[in-house]
């Protein structure tokens, strides 16, 4: 009895539990690093997830180390360590989604290591090979990035020689081993400043070079097609300190790129074209930011969304995130996110996220204080859910959404798209403006038409002007019939007869007519041919008067039950059987001769 008892507790806790608003994840700290230099710049994307698992690279003690978490945040492994190395600038991770790879750079040697292996979702590594040397130079490798190509490939982005060009390599096997193809390394520019270079994968092999200097500079760029590079672009604006304060993703075959503008500090996006091999115009997101405001940029696969995040402006030691809705083409932001109780370093180029993620493993990690690594997941503060219309008839219906969660957002906005396109490209809006809480909210539309598919779905939007909907929910609306005309009584009984002529004989929808002639009368015409004819078989063959009214009955009857609205009200069916009935007993009494 006792243990029965329990049981049920446990049960019934977990359901209040269930119904009870859900919070969202405060940042979680992933490790106190000692030194923010061992986490740099968001062209090493040193974050990667793979396998159930958000996996990230950093530096600490002049040794590389990475952790990974099982759940979104909430808990980190303790760091494993893959080797020395100086400065988080030398570190960088990269997975194709089943693999998980590492470049380690080691300053003193001047050496530029590779190393590969399955991830596995306990959080291990399976190496497939021993560290591989990728390159030993007469100066240090630099400002790393580490990609795999769409055939599987890995690629280094980094500088090399005295003169620190910007260099792409490209190993010829893909098993945990290290050989240079043949033609690289490839030199995407050449200066006497440092360069970082981002490479970015495209479709069938392709690929996408950037590099931007440690001064500020234009940004540089160009394209390879598998064989041939391109000419080498330039940017129309020049970045603040090219090293850290840009970063870029790729969707398709196009790189997508924000930066933070050299003087006015603006936050700029623009694109790398391939198919032109060069950029598309400039788009100012944030005007008159902060020389620390660097800003990191992330694609979501599910949706082509992009996210772009920064900090310390209009507020300091505040993390803000806006983003590009690819279903309008709009930017929407800019949203107040964190508010770093600890503080964030003078410097802001220590933010970092994933080159790609999904609605659900979204985040950004970023160094706090003067050396504490965090990460913190990107869910919405609210959520909105499209509900069941009510009150469907063939010219109205009430269309509801419910909020389930406001978090610590403020809902400025709530509505809903309302159409007869199945994608809902094209709607009528519906909506309020205010400020809500969670509940349920709806629109009464009306001048529907009958017997007609509408497709509708909700819709929030905070103060920022970042939003989100529910599912698409579809509904048909009702052929005319007597409800249309109050002509059924509230009790639901028998009908009265219809006040107005036709009221017995009613279609299910304007067919239309033929050269003025109504199809709905001639199909009745039709109909009326149909039963005299089956009612002249029956008397021929039964020689019953009787029998031929209680077919009769059942036929008029059985097209009351016409989809949607009969053409005959079902009660008629009654005094057929009721005569046919009579006739037969009397029939039987005094058969027909």
């Amino acid at each position: 009895m006792v243990r029965k008892v329990l049981f049920l507790a446990v049960i019934l806790a977990m359901l209040v539990s269930a119904m009870l608003p859900q919070v969202a994840m405060a940042q979680t700290i992933i490790r106190d690093i000692g030194d923010a230099n061992g986490f740099w710049y968001p062209s090493s994307r040193e974050s990667v997830y793979v396998k159930g698992r958000q996996w990230v690279l950093f530096e600490e003690g002049g040794f590389g180390y990475y952790s990974s978490s099982p759940d979104n945040g909430a808990t980190w492994s303790s760091p494993t360590s893959i080797g020395a190395a100086v400065y988080g600038w030398e570190l960088a991770l990269a997975t194709d989604g089943t693999n998980i790879a590492y470049t380690r750079g080691v300053m003193s040697t001047t050496t530029l290591y590779f190393r590969m292996g399955t991830a596995n979702s306990d959080g291990t590594i399976t190496w497939l090979a021993a560290e591989q040397t990728v390159f030993s130079s007469t100066y240090l490798a630099r400002f790393c990035s580490l990609v795999f190509d769409s055939n599987g490939y890995p690629w280094v982005g980094t500088t090399q020689n005295n003169n620190a060009d910007a260099i792409s390599i490209k190993s010829f096997t893909k098993d945990g081993t290290w050989t240079t193809e043949e033609g690289f390394p490839k030199t995407i520019s050449s200066s006497a400043n440092f360069y970082t270079t981002i490479l970015l994968p495209a479709t069938s092999g392709k690929m996408i070079a950037l590099c931007g200097r440690t001064v500020a500079d234009k940004l540089y760029a160009t394209r390879y097609d598998g064989v041939n590079w391109g000419t080498t672009k330039a940017s129309t604006s020049t970045l603040e300190l090219g090293s850290g304060y840009w970063s870029a993703t790729i969707q398709d075959d196009d790189a997508k790129i924000v930066f933070l503008e050299d003087v006015s500090y603006d936050i700029v996006y623009t694109e790398f074209l391939y198919s032109t091999n060069s950029f598309s115009a400039e788009t100012t997101l944030y005007s008159g930011a902060t020389s620390t405001s660097a800003p990191v940029i992330q694609l979501n696969t599910e949706d082509n969304n992009l996210t772009v995040y920064w900090e310390n402006d209009p507020v300091d030691n505040h993390i803000y995130w806006m983003s590009y809705h690819s279903s309008d083409s709009t930017w929407y932001g800019e949203y107040d996110w964190i508010a770093e109780s600890d503080g964030l370093p003078a410097a802001g180029y220590y933010l970092n996220c994933d080159l790609t993620a999904t609605t659900n493993t979204g985040g950004l990690y970023y160094i706090a204080g003067t050396a504490i690594l965090k990460w913190k997941l990107l869910t919405l503060p609210w959520a909105v859910e499209t509900l069941d219309p009510t009150g469907v008839t063939s010219s109205q219906a009430t269309i509801r959404g419910e909020i389930t969660g406001i978090g610590s957002g403020t809902i400025a906005w709530r509505g809903i798209a309302f159409g007869t396109d199945p994608t809902l490209t094209s709607y009528e809006p519906y909506g309020d403006i205010g400020t809500f809480g969670a509940g349920v909210y709806s629109y009464t539309v009306t001048g529907l038409e009958s017997d007609t598919i509408y497709y509708y779905k909700a819709q929030v939007e905070d103060s920022y002007g970042n939003s989100t909907e529910g599912n698409i929910t579809v509904f048909m609306t009702l052929q005319p019939g007597y409800a249309d005309e109050g002509e059924i009584p509230d009790d639901g009984l028998i009908p009265p007869l219809p006040e107005k002529p036709g009221g017995w004989i009613r279609p299910p929808k304007d067919w239309g007519d033929w050269q003025g002639i109504p199809w709905t009368f001639i199909f009745f015409l039709f109909l009326v041919g149909f039963v005299v004819l089956i009612g002249l078989g029956i008397t021929k063959t039964t020689r019953s008067v009787g029998v031929l009214i209680i077919v009769l009955g059942f036929i008029i009857g059985l097209f009351s039950f016409w989809p949607k609205g009969g053409y005959l009200d079902w009660w008629i069916l009654f005094p057929y059987i009721i005569v046919g009935w009579a006739l037969m007993k009397r029939e039987k009494e005094s058969p027909i001769t």
